[in-house]
């Protein structure tokens, strides 16, 4: 195993040289395009105090999904104040329209950061904060929206006494703590402080996957977590572990990954003694916990989300799409399972594409 490793380790280091190389090239070319293509702003309604809170949703998509709808709609019936972002070039905008408040138009300059940032600065330019006690909402287009308890994971993003609420907590390679940008929170307190507005302002918009999350979800908790803001997550992997259905009984709803490293773990030492839960607590940082037990949330927690990566980038098996087909129940919405349906299917995994595809994904510009 060992040798395996330093045979690959002069591979990655060169990977990840060119992973900074492609993102320094990339500068130049984002800072120009984001000089010439221009961005719409459309103003539907006005905010006023009745809003209970601001929505930010991002998406990269000609027209809105049944998931996007989900979501906004929902939102909207919570008082929302809605304002969606589309990244997407030469969309039509009457289709977007009707769901939102505020329409903003941008062309593939970045990812979702990118769009938060014009979303951040719409509210900041506009003083949308005038009335105190707010929240915004971050979302994008990176998971599937279940209607179903989507209403309760918004409220618990409303809580008034933390400042960062994200669904899912994460920790990267170095075990870094950052918050899940596809769906949380900020009070309206952070944004009195100037070293959070600091990093919207230096924050610089490029069609970067590493970068997005390295200097977005990462630099932004840690900004947060610097300067004493309270964090919370609505979910995470005490939630899982104490969990009444989290046993070997329901391995099946866990990435492959957990299953078979837990059978060699077990087998090989020739005991029984290691209990599953002891187990995946201790070798957590195999898998992402939306990636390892994505499907075991949907089914025993109400989960609302569907990660768009489940099948991509984690070891869950393709076929284990029939798994979540059941675990929906979706037949009385069979045009929303067709659109989930058809997009993992489409989409397959990252290990059955070729090499180009996987280094093009590794440097962050697929």
């Amino acid at each position: 195993m060992i040798e395996k490793i330093l045979r690959l380790l002069p591979i990655y280091i060169i990977l990840s040289f060119i992973r900074y190389f492609i993102i320094i090239i990339q500068f130049p070319f984002s800072y120009i395009r984001s000089k010439i293509i221009r961005r719409n702003i459309y103003k539907i309604n006005d905010y006023n105090d009745q809003h209970k809170y601001i929505l930010v949703y991002v998406g990269f998509q000609k027209k809105l999904t049944i998931s996007c709808i989900n979501l906004l709609q929902t939102a909207k019936e919570n008082g929302a104040y809605i304002i969606l972002a589309s990244n997407y070039p030469n969309v039509s905008k009457e289709n977007f329209t009707n769901f939102c408040d505020v329409f903003l138009e941008s062309a593939n300059i970045g990812r979702c950061f990118s769009m938060y940032k014009m979303a951040t600065q719409y509210i900041i330019d506009n003083n949308l904060f005038k009335f105190e006690n707010k929240k915004i909402i971050y979302s994008n287009d990176s998971v599937f929206f279940i209607k179903k308890n989507l209403s309760n994971e918004i409220s618990k993003l409303l809580n008034n006494k933390y400042d960062l609420i994200t669904s899912v907590e994460n920790f990267d390679e170095q075990s870094r703590y950052h918050a899940s940008s596809w769906f949380f929170s900020l009070d309206y307190n952070v944004f009195k402080n100037q070293k959070v507005n600091n990093f919207w302002n230096r924050f610089f918009e490029i069609n970067n996957r590493f970068y997005n999350i390295r200097h977005g979800e990462v630099a932004l908790s840690k900004v947060l977590l610097m300067n004493n803001f309270k964090i919370s997550s609505s979910f995470n992997l005490e939630n899982l572990i104490n969990s009444e259905d989290f046993c070997i009984e329901n391995i099946r709803y866990f990435s492959t990954k957990i299953e078979t490293d837990y059978i060699e773990n077990r087998y090989n030492h020739g005991s029984n003694k290691n209990s599953f839960k002891n187990f995946f607590y201790l070798n957590f940082h195999l898998v992402p916990l939306m990636q390892s037990a994505n499907l075991f949330l949907l089914k025993f927690n109400n989960f609302p989300f569907i990660k768009k990566d489940l099948f991509w980038r984690s070891n869950t098996p393709l076929q284990s799409i029939r798994l979540l087909e059941k675990i929906l129940s979706l037949s009385s919405n069979s045009e929303y399972w067709f659109e989930i349906e058809t997009y993992f299917l489409n989409r397959g995994r990252l290990e059955n594409r070729n090499i180009l595809i996987k280094i093009l994904v590794f440097l962050g510009v697929r």
